[in-house]
């Protein structure tokens, strides 16, 4: 009965212990919509012009947008003994226009090369009322005898309806997109059964606008190019993350307490080590609208750090 009685006020001293150590509950948060979507971030994503979702209509029919300008600039040197008034030159523009009801209905796009436009695309987007998908027209034809104006974005036509699964053709690649929405057709063998895609394809594990893995396929079971998504709230991200061996790359998304989107964070690491990040921030207007985005890119101790920055402008319809 001793060695009972001792056991048991062991346990009770543990339990006691446990509950005065404080154990910090994983933050929720509850993310706000904003003008533009986090998933933008995402070349992946944004590189698919026939699902834009990435700008929030409502807001853009509240705040009256006609026009978005939106460039990137050169990089250059973060030296603290260097100007602030760094000479860097647009790198690309890109002006996304929008309908009275907030519908992006055209896009263009312009890269430069030391300030000298080296190619320039435009297009015309039509929304379908009952999908996401939108129809797509490039109105500037690629120059094949141009490098550098390869196709900056996905298009995609939609190949016939099949069931459990939408898929979609690159006009310009043999490559063909298969969205799986739904969890029970996920495995290996549903995936090769029903979608029977090829080594090029993309295998997409949820929607266009909210996927939560992304990879190419090969024999079957062999996956690569793999890249996962987290989110918190809807489809706002919390976490993307990919490999490019023998590399990991991890980016976490950054809001404030009263879930307004702020940023990410990209972090390298190679075999579990931490390598270097890049901080991406942003200057909010009133209308807590991004009107500024700075890239801080870090390299190894004793290496240079570069920024980039980004500029954007809106703006309104006017009265006829």
């Amino acid at each position: 009965m001793k060695k009972i009685s001792a056991v048991g006020i062991g346990c009770l001293m543990l339990m006691l212990l446990a509950c005065g150590t404080e154990v910090k509950p994983k933050r929720i948060v509850k993310v706000r919509p904003m003008l533009v979507h986090p998933l933008l971030f995402q070349e992946e994503i944004a590189a698919q012009l026939n699902f834009p979702f990435w700008f929030n209509d409502s807001i853009l029919r509240a705040e009256n947008v006609r026009q978005l300008t939106w460039t990137v600039y050169s990089s250059f040197e973060s030296d603290p003994e260097q100007s602030s008034n760094t000479e860097t030159f647009p790198k690309t523009t890109v002006i996304y226009s929008f309908s009275p009801e907030g519908r992006l209905i055209a896009l263009e796009r312009t890269d430069y090369s030391e300030g000298i436009v080296i190619a320039q695309k435009k297009y015309a987007i039509v929304p379908k009322a009952a999908s996401l998908y939108s129809e797509v027209s490039m109105l500037s034809p690629i120059d094949p005898d141009n490098d550098e104006q390869l196709e900056s974005y996905v298009l995609m036509r939609p190949k016939s309806n099949r069931k459990n699964v939408s898929q979609y053709d690159d006009l310009h690649t043999e490559t063909r997109f298969h969205f799986f929405p739904e969890k029970k057709f996920w495995g290996a063998l549903s995936i090769d059964s029903i979608g029977h895609p090829g080594t090029q394809d993309w295998i997409i594990w949820g929607t266009p606008e909210k996927p939560l893995k992304r990879y190419q396929v090969r024999n079957t079971v062999t996956e690569s190019n793999v890249t996962y998504y987290t989110y918190f709230n809807e489809n706002y991200p919390e976490t993307s993350t990919w490999s490019d061996y023998p590399f990991t790359q991890k980016r976490t998304f950054s809001y404030s307490e009263n879930g307004i989107f702020t940023g990410f964070i990209d972090s390298t690491f190679s075999d579990d080590s931490f390598i270097t990040r890049n901080v991406t921030t942003f200057t909010l207007d009133q209308s807590n609208r991004p009107v500024e985005i700075t890239h801080q890119k870090g390299h190894a101790a004793g290496e240079a750090s570069y920024r980039t920055i980004e500029k954007i402008t809106y703006t309104p319809f006017t009265p006829e």
